[in-house]
């Protein structure tokens, strides 16, 4: 019971010295009231010094710090002391920095001029928006082949193998995809021949008649006509043909000039599908490229219709913080 209450008290004592104590003291003693006991504090080691806690905060405030290892050899300590004045003393942690593009300043400042007017349209037309791009995609993913393999007593008595772990090719084949989708839903996946040079004539047949012809009257049945279709500044998406195309049949479209050029992290399907629609692929099984392309339209269409809506939504805040960044990169939207 005593020892119970003295770590109460916040003192770390075992029952054998509480029982020394109790011996030699005596048991009248020790039922008086005792004089506080005044806590020790920790004492900082000698190494841990205010000084090389100063000089390595010092080396850890810079937006592009040196690895622990050479602050440990400027500083003249281990490589566990810098480490824990690093996250005892500092109180830092590690994060890796957000991964972007390189932007020249003529690209910046074209950003931040178009920023303002496209936050603007597609925040009032956010409903009606079709975004578009392309992916490519590797046709010879893993597809549940491992680097490692299971071998028991018995595996090895009757003599099997392991297999070896075959790398992939340094060019794999590639397949291009085409789909888009909106505050509706998403349209199909258009797989694009593997040898077929994406001009405005291939891009006109294969990705914009189907679209606008079957997706979009699906989508947005007698609103169809309120459709504003987006896509990036590809050669075939800007061509003079594609332009006329578009203007012949009505169709609304943001034009080039109206677009964030270098932005491909602004744009939603690049800031969330593509990335996604691999990554769920990797976690498919296939052998061939026809079974490819029906994993990837399987996986296409099975994304919720709230993941597209979170995508589109947070469109015009990812704009509008191109704008607050004077057109630089702004990688915490």
């Amino acid at each position: 019971m005593t020892v119970k209450a003295l770590v109460k008290e916040g003192y770390s004592l075992a029952k054998s010295t509480v029982s020394r104590v109790w011996k030699s003291v005596g048991i009248e003693a020790c039922k008086k009231s005792p004089a506080k006991i005044e806590k020790r504090k920790p004492r900082t080691p000698v190494i841990r010094t205010p000084t090389k806690i100063r000089k390595i905060a010092d080396l850890c405030s810079s937006d592009d710090p040196i690895p622990q290892r050479s602050i440990a050899a400027r500083v003249f300590v281990s490589l566990h002391t810098v480490t824990t004045i690093v996250h005892q003393d500092l109180g830092a942690k590690v994060r890796k920095k957000t991964k972007v593009h390189y932007l020249t300043e003529k690209a910046k400042k074209q950003r931040k001029d178009r920023a303002r007017h496209f936050h603007e349209l597609i925040s009032n037309n956010l409903e009606y928006i079709l975004t578009m791009d392309e992916a490519i995609l590797p046709s010879d993913f893993k597809n549940g082949k491992t680097d490692f393999v299971y071998l028991s007593k018995k595996n090895v008595e009757d003599g099997r193998v392991v297999p070896p772990s075959v790398r992939s090719p340094g060019f794999p084949l590639q397949r291009m995809f085409a789909a888009g989708f909106s505050y509706r839903g998403q349209t199909r996946l258009y797989a694009i021949p593997r040898k077929a040079k994406v001009n405005a004539d291939v891009f006109i047949q294969m990705v914009l008649r189907p679209m606008f012809d079957f997706d979009v009257p699906n989508l947005y049945g007698t609103d169809a006509h309120k459709v504003i279709f987006h896509m990036d500044c590809a050669p075939s998406h800007t061509a003079k043909k594609t332009v006329a195309w578009l203007r012949s049949r009505g169709i609304k479209f943001i034009t080039k000039p109206e677009w964030l050029a270098n932005s491909p992290n602004v744009s939603s399907m690049d800031f969330f599908t593509n990335g996604y629609l691999k990554k769920k692929l990797s976690h498919r099984t296939y052998s061939t490229e026809a079974g490819m392309n029906k994993a990837a339209k399987d996986e296409y269409k099975k994304i919720p219709l709230g993941m597209f809506r979170n995508s589109l939504d947070s469109w015009p805040a990812r704009v509008l913080a191109i704008y607050k960044a004077t057109g630089s990169q702004a990688p915490n939207y």
